[in-house]
This record gives structure tokens, C-alpha cells and sequence, in this order.
């Protein structure tokens, strides 16, 4: 007769245990610990857990990110003289001694808890580090003691008490006077031949020589010592007895008050045994802290975006397999809202399992507080992550590979809720498949009807139909080359996979008539839907590869449109600068003219005083060069000056001649000055029609702009005159500048035109949100929509504002950023760390 297997006995683990060991969560844990730089804080590391509560997942993620702010900004908190003493506190509570290296440590542990709240009591934007921080002891005069009377190699310093160090100064006196005595000796008995070796050495804390062991008659003394050969004695001189003694006696001494300075010492510690603890505690937190943003740095992860509403969901962009390294292939995954259950299928080693475990494994980090390595993460927070993955049969549970998948099955399907992930690997597998792919399906139903989020690979063809067409499902595959039929690792939403199981046999070389063979056993429809698959596929790869193009193009326009624009900038600075010069050159020919118009009419005068009176023209005008000087036209920017008017080296003449005739010089003086006013007046000289014609002619006094080449604004003190200038005040100076110095209005609205883009002002504006969202939005789209609400911001006085573009694919974001890097109204813009995966930008306007 048989006897009926025994029951399961074997231990009963704890369903959301065994699913952090079959997703390696210890080996993520083990990663993080290698960056931690307290042993406290490895031993937190080691011990996480994911969080079921949702205030205590927040603080974790504020800590983490806090941290990694803190991290990348350079700060540093150096905990490398900080030591888990633990062990020694302990012992102390008990009344114990401790050794100097033990009270070294406690010394190096207060500097390091010093040291920390030092970095971070300045740092008012990391609340929650700084909070905790605050809980570390200030025990300066414990510190100042063991500073005072511990070494560095953990001796007892001379300043441990005064008793010790007069003991020490006697002490060496003593010893001094001793080796005095001995060096005398030495030289005696080394002349009579007794000593074996001319050597002073110790022997039980007594000084002595090492002597023949047939001459110890020749030297009074007291034998301490015999070496092992017998042949030398160690000998302490009758003459130095009392000397040694004195020694001796005052080394006991010593090291009764060192070991009083000791004891005293432990008691300190062990009063403040429970402050010290306490910082160990915070030490080990903040490490673990720090060491959580080390490793966020390190795998280029991002914080998570927690989702509380109903129904539970997981959306991961560009996620990557923590254990995987630097070269994993990203994946992006969508499951739970309208689409509570994902089935995943592919064939083997076409990387169906990792995704999974990515799923399962992520959200598991985002709950113990880690960030994790995705471009974007959007969780809800769940109250248990249950997962059934590999073979986990027991012979000697006597359960085979299908018992054991069921037992986790019936685990996982008891304890899940609404609020709970699954991830299942192999769903149906292990057992005939058709009652395989029943009982799937069966499973699939019954956890979707009860709101739990499932993902779930399978070779079964059938589950992947029947999720094709349920509601609350859908299909994921995993994805081979076209060509090579290499593994891509990468995750297709919305299509069922196909196996590839045939075409994998022919090229691993099994026998052609046996695959062709299996090929006419398909069934037309099996055979009809592979292709459809397999056209399908090649569709959509087609399809991404054009929209990758079409990014990157849009991308490069979207630089080469900044590199014009910045080349035109250039351009029209430097007009600005030869305009500048040319009407400097101008300023000084006039100048010279009407110097020598002044001589000529003094020598005119002087002409009608010897000789005749005489008439002189009407006198000419004011001086031309009190007022701004005219802009050259375009003719000018094209490269040259109007002929009258070209650069010329003016020498000083000196007075002129009397002899010639005074009115003939005056009258050349004067068509010389007209010449120079037909010119000024000329068009070539005419300011150039400006893009900001019609808003510069609305300044009013008390108006705020910005002029070229000054980063900080300008009030406007006259508004612009008909000559073309405008007076403001630079600091505590007034200035009377031209109006084409004035670059752009401090606080105005942009309006983008065909032509170019107009400021104006727009009191009526309404309110503006200090956030934008364009996150679906095309390139070109978003950046007609940035422009309208920068202009918006800028009119409303707003000083930061934020756009938030989503990560995808990073074209939207990069355009984004490439159109704002030299926009006239931002100052500057970076990362929001905030917002995970890159996903949104911080302007300062």
C-alpha cells in the first residue's frame, strides 16, 4: 500500500517576502550599501523594506531627493572618522574601561557629527535632512576632553591631568639618570670583557646587560633573565638597583593615573551614552540618505511620480533594469487605469521575464524611497507587490514545477487587492496546454474583475488572443530583429509577440525536412496570423525609425534657426559698433570745423579793423555736436562712409594766416560745415527703420528698460526727442543716450510677427499660472506656445516659472531648451529636479 504524500510542513513564507527575494530586491539593496560610508548606515541599507504607507514613502522621496540636491550642488558630509560604537557604549553602561582607540573613536565620531550639522544647518532648502541633523548632540566638552587627553593612536596624552604629567616628567628624569648609570657600567664591564653583547636592554620592566654566564661573578647584580641557550645572562647592576627602583616605581604610578584618566573617561561616555547613541542613529540616517543619492547618480534614476487615485497603475519611459548595468536596453511599460492586466509575450530569451522583473522591481524601489532608473516613473502606491517567477519545485516538499506555481497562485490570488500589483512569469505554463492556457485565462478574468493591476508573460497564443479582445486588457511583446533575429530587449505595446520558435530552429541548424515538416502542421489560421504579425511588426518599426528622423531633423533645424539668430545678433552688434565709430569720426570733424570757422571770423575781424568794414554771412548755426549724432544707413553697414565724410587725419594749422583774405576763409569754413550738415542730413544717415519703432515712441518717464550690453534695467527719466535720443538714469547718474542703445522694454508683452516681433504694452492681461504644460504637444506647436506664454509671464511681472514637457523621447524637451538658451526674456533655465525623469524646466526670467 502507498502512503499518501505528508503535507506541506515546510515553512510558510511571507507572500510579499518571497516576492522582494524572487525580484532580487536584496541585490539592489546590496548595491546601495556599497554606497553608504558609515557601517551603521550599510546595516540600514541592508534591512530596507519597501513602505506600504503612503506618508512615509513622501518622506522618503523628499529625503532622497533633498540629499541628491545636496549631493550634486558638491556639498559633502564626511563621516569617515564616524564609528558604530555601538559595542563600546555598551560596554561603558556596564561600568567598563575603555581602551584610548575606543575613546578615539568616540572623538572622531563628535567631529563627524560636527562636521555634519555644520554642512547642513546652511542649508535652510534641505528641511528634512537639516531637521534631522538637528537631533545630533552637541557634546563639545566631551569632545574637547578626549581631544585633550587621547592621541591619535589611542595613547594617553600628558595633558589627560596634571598629576600625569608630573608623574611623566619625574619619570623621565628617572629613566634618564638610570640609562646614565647603565652607560657607565656598560663601559666598565665591556672593558673587563664580561658582556656578551655591549647592549642595555629590558627584562620584567628592569634595565639589565646581557652578560657571559661565566663571568656573572665578575659583576654584582640580579639575574632577571637566562637566554634560551643559556650561554648569556640578563643582569641588572647592583649599583643601579636604587635607581631602577625610582624608575619602576614612578612607571606603576603613571599607570595607576592613566588608568584613573581612563575610567574617568568611560563614566563621561557613559553619561552621555544615550545622546551618543542617538547620533549614531541620525549618522547612520543621513549616510543612508546620501548614499540613496550616490546611487540615484550612479544608474541615472529619477524620482517617482505617486499616483492616489483609483484605479492603480504603473507607467515607466526608458526604465532599465537596476542588476543590468549601464547597458541595459530601456523599456517602456504601461499597465493598470483602463488596461489593469498586460500580457507579455516573445519568445525565449527575448528579454519577456526582464520586463517583468523591471515592473515588479521598480515599484518595490519606489516604495522603499529609492529612485529609480527610468527617464519617467508614475506609480500608485501599493499595498502589496505579489509575483510568481521561475521554478521553485521541492523535491523534498514533494512539489513539482505546476504545484508550486498554483501554491504561489493561490497565495497571490487570496491576498491581492484593488490596491496591489502581481507579476506573473509563465502564466499556465508546466502543464497540458490547453488546460494551461484555461486556466489563465480564468486567473487573468477573475483578478481584473477585482481591480488588481497584473502583468503576466506567456507562450500561450490563445491567452494572448483572448487578452486581444477583453476589456481591462492588452498585449504587449517583446521584440527579435527583423533580419538577424537578434534580440532587441525592447517592449512593443498593443501587439501579441510571436515565438519565433520555427524560424530560431532552422537557423540553429536543425534538420530542414523536420522544420518544414512542423511549418505544414500549423493550422492556415496560425499561419495567416503570423504573418499578420510579422507584417505588422515590420510596419512599426518602419514607423518609429521615420519618426526618429523627423525628430532629429526638427531638433537640428530647431539649432540652426538659434545659430542664425545668434549670427544676426552678432551682426547687428557690430553695425552697432561701426556706427558708434563713424560717429565719432564725425563728431571730430566737426569739431575741427568749427574751430577753424571761429579762427576764420577772428581773422575776419581783425581784417575790417585795418582795413575796410565788412559784411560778414549770417553766423552759423549752433554747435552740431551737442546732441546725439545721427545712425548711418544701411550704406554704411555695407562698408563704407558717404565720401564727404570719410575718416581723415586733421592737422592743427595752427592761427591762420592774416595775409590771405579773412571772408575767403570764413566762406570756405562755412561750405565745408554745410557740406558736412548736407550729409548728417543725407538718407544715408537716416536711423534705420526699427522693428521697435512704435513702442519706443510710447516711453514715458518712469518707464524701465533694458539697454545693450547692461544686464540690469534702466528707468527712462525723458522720453525719446526728435533727434533721436532719450535720457535715463544708470544707477545715481543721469545719461542722454541714443534710442537705438535701447534694446527692449523691462516689462513688456512680446507679440511674435512674420516680420519680426513687436514689444507692447498690454496692462490687461489676465493672471498668469506660473506653470505651463505641453506635455502631447508637437515641436513646433510648443514653441509658438512657449513664446505667447513667456510674453504673458514677462507682462505679469513673473520672476520663475516652469514648463512642463514630459520626458518621451527627450526631442520636445531638447527643442524646448535649445529655442530658450539665448531667449531675450530668460535669464537662465535648468532641470527641475522635482519632477521625475527630466520631465519639466525651471525659467528665471
Amino acid at each position: 500500500m502507498i502512503e499518501p504524500a505528508p503535507p506541506d510542513t515546510g515553512p510558510s513564507l511571507d507572500p510579499k517576502a518571497e516576492s522582494l527575494r524572487l525580484l532580487e530586491f536584496h541585490l539592489v539593496l546590496r548595491r546601495l550599501a556599497g554606497y553608504t560610508t558609515f557601517p551603521v548606515a550599510r546595516e540600514l541599507a541592508l534591512a530596507l523594506t519597501p513602505s506600504y504607507r503612503s506618508d512615509q514613502v513622501e518622506h522618503r522621496h523628499r529625503e532622497t531627493a533633498e540629499a541628491r540636491r545636496l549631493s550634486e550642488a558638491g556639498a559633502h558630509l564626511d563621516m569617515g572618522e564616524a564609528a558604530d560604537l555601538r559595542p563600546v557604549l555598551q560596554r561603558a553602561a556596564l561600568a567598563g574601561v575603555l581602551r584610548g582607540e575606543e575613546l578615539r573613536q568616540i572623538a572622531g565620531t563628535l567631529r563627524a557629527m560636527r562636521g555634519v550639522w555644520g554642512v547642513l544647518s546652511r542649508r535652510r532648502e534641505s528641511a528634512i535632512l537639516r531637521s534631522a541633523a538637528q537631533g545630533l548632540p552637541s557634546l563639545q566638552a566631551l569632545e574637547d576632553r578626549l581631544d585633550r587627553s587621547i592621541g591619535t593612536a589611542g595613547e594617553v596624552l600628558d595633558t589627560a591631568s596634571p598629576a600625569l604629567r608630573a608623574l611623566r616628567v619625574d619619570s623621565r628624569a628617572a629613566y634618564q639618570g638610570l640609562m646614565d648609570s647603565m652607560e657607565r657600567v656598560l663601559r666598565q664591564a665591556q672593558r673587563q670583557g664580561i658582556l656578551q653583547e655591549p647592549i642595555i636592554t629590558e627584562r620584567q620592566g628592569r634595565m639589565v646587560l646581557l652578560v657571559k654566564a661565566e663571568m656573572k661573578g665578575r659583576l654584582p647584580g640580579i639575574v632577571h633573565d637566562v637566554s634560551d641557550s643559556g650561554a648569556s645572562l640578563f643582569m641588572e647592576p647592583m649599583s643601579v638597583v636604587g635607581s631602577g627602583n625610582r624608575w619602576r616605581e614612578l612607571r606603576l604610578a603613571e599607570e595607576r593615573e592613566v588608568e584613573r584618566v581612563l575610567r574617568d573617561l568611560s563614566a563621561e561616555v557613559e553619561s552621555a551614552g544615550g545622546d551618543l547613541l542617538r547620533g549614531v542613529e541620525i549618522l547612520a540616517r543621513l549616510d543612508l540618505a546620501m548614499a540613496k543619492a550616490r546611487y540615484a547618480s550612479a544608474v541615472s534614476a529619477s524620482p517617482p511620480t505617486f499616483l492616489e487615485a483609483l484605479p492603480q497603475c504603473v507607467r515607466l519611459v526608458d526604465a532599465r533594469h537596476p542588476l543590468l548595468g549601464p547597458d541595459a536596453v530601456p523599456i517602456t511599460v504601461e499597465v493598470g487605469g483602463d488596461v489593469g492586466v498586460l500580457v507579455i509575450t516573445g519568445p525565449n530569451a527575448g528579454g519577456k521575464t526582464v520586463a517583468l522583473k523591471t515592473v515588479g522591481l521598480l515599484a518595490l524601489m519606489a516604495q522603499a524611497g529609492l529612485q529609480v532608473p527610468a527617464r519617467d516613473a508614475t506609480l500608485s502606491l501599493f499595498d502589496g507587490v505579489y509575483c510568481d517567477i521561475g521554478d521553485q519545485q521541492s523535491i523534498e516538499r514533494s512539489l513539482s514545477t505546476f504545484s508550486s506555481h498554483i501554491k504561489n497562485l493561490k497565495a497571490i490570488v487570496d491576498l491581492a487587492t484593488s490596491r496591489s500589483l502581481v507579476v506573473i512569469d509563465e502564466l499556465g505554463a508546466s502543464t497540458d496546454p490547453e488546460e494551461g492556457s484555461a486556466l489563465a485565462k480564468a486567473v487573468l478574468s477573475h483578478l481584473r474583475d477585482r481591480g488588481v493591476t497584473v502583468a503576466v508573460t506567456t507562450h500561450q497564443r490563445d491567452v494572448a488572443a483572448f487578452a486581444q479582445g477583453e476589456p481591462g486588457m492588452a498585449n504587449a511583446s517583446v521584440e527579435l530583429a527583423p533580419v538577424t533575429l537578434d534580440p532587441t530587449y525592447r517592449l512593443a505595446m498593443g501587439l501579441p509577440g510571436r515565438s519565433y520558435a520555427l524560424t530560431i530552429a532552422s537557423r540553429l541548424g536543425l534538420d530542414r525536412s523536420i522544420v518544414e515538416e512542423a511549418r505544414s502542421q500549423l493550422t492556415p489560421a496560425h499561419r495567416s496570423s503570423e504573418t499578420l504579425l510579422r507584417e505588422l511588426q515590420e510596419e512599426r518599426h518602419l514607423a518609429e525609425e521615420k519618426r526618429r528622423e523627423a525628430e532629429q531633423t526638427l531638433a537640428a533645424a530647431a539649432r540652426r534657426s538659434r545659430e542664425l539668430d545668434e549670427e544676426l545678433a552678432r551682426l547687428r552688434d557690430g553695425e552697432a559698433a561701426m556706427m558708434e565709430e563713424a560717429r565719432h569720426l564725425l563728431q571730430v570733424r566737426v569739431e575741427e570745423v568749427q574751430r577753424r570757422l571761429r579762427e576764420a571770423e577772428r581773422a575776419a575781424g581783425r581784417a575790417r579793423r585795418r582795413h575796410s568794414p565788412m559784411t560778414l554771412p549770417p553766423a552759423a548755426p549752433g554747435n552740431l555736436g551737442d546732441g546725439p549724432a545721427a545712425e548711418p544707413a544701411s550704406a554704411y553697414a555695407q562698408g563704407g562712409l558717404p565720401q564727404a565724410v570719410q575718416p581723415q587725419v586733421v592737422q592743427d594749422q595752427g592761427s591762420p594766416d592774416p595775409d590771405p583774405d579773412p571772408s575767403e576763409a570764413v566762406r570756405a569754413a562755412r561750405d565745408e560745415l554745410a557740406a558736412v550738415r548736407r550729409d548728417l542730413d543725407s538718407q544715408e544717415w537716416k536711423p534705420p527703420s526699427s522693428r521697435r519703432e512704435d513702442w519706443v515712441r510710447e516711453l514715458r518717464s518712469g518707464d524701465r528698460v533694458y539697454l545693450k550690453g547692461v544686464p540690469q534695467p534702466v528707468e527712462v527719466i525723458t522720453p525719446p526727442d526728435d533727434d533721436g535720443s532719450v535720457e535715463v538714469l544708470l544707477g545715481t547718474m543721469r545719461a542722454r543716450l541714443p534710442v537705438y542703445r535701447v534694446d527692449r522694454p523691462a516689462y513688456a508683452y512680446v507679440t511674435p510677427t512674420g516680420d519680426g516681433v513687436f514689444y507692447t504694452r498690454d496692462p490687461k492681461k489676465p493672471a498668469v499660472a506660473p506653470e505651463l504644460d505641453l506635455r502631447g504637444k508637437r515641436v513646433e506647436e510648443a514653441v509658438a506656445r512657449v513664446e505667447e506664454y513667456l510674453n504673458d509671464a514677462a507682462m505679469a511681472g513673473l520672476a520663475r516659472v516652469r514648463i512642463v514637457h514630459g520626458s518621451g523621447t527627450g526631442a520636445l524637451r531638447e527643442s524646448l531648451r535649445e529655442h530658450l538658451r539665448n531667449h531675450p526674456l530668460v535669464k537662465s533655465f535648468g532641470r527641475d529636479e522635482i519632477t521625475p525623469g527630466d520631465g519639466a524646466t525651471l525659467l528665471e526670467l
